[in-house]
């Protein structure tokens, strides 16, 4: 892992653009800073790319507060 320090907060979008430019892999992983993840979720997703024509994977997300749909209040 590397860090990438921006001059300002270029919100979630912008700043995982400036990351993915400057990336040195074949392969970037995305998180917001609100995620928790297993401590094993990232090889089922690893597995996906042993498919050359993939070119990006996503997991299930599951909100540990169970009355929260992740939807934002109108």
């Amino acid at each position: 892992m590397r860090l990438l320090a921006l001059p300002r907060n270029l919100g979630f979008g912008s700043g995982s653009n400036a990351g993915i430019r400057e990336a040195r892999n074949d392969i970037v992983v995305l998180l917001n800073s609100d995620m928790r993840v297993a401590a094993d979720f990232l090889h089922p997703l690893l597995d996906g790319f042993a498919d050359e024509k993939v070119f990006a994977v996503s997991c299930q997300i599951f909100f540990s507060d169970p009355t929260n749909s992740g939807k934002r209040p109108a």
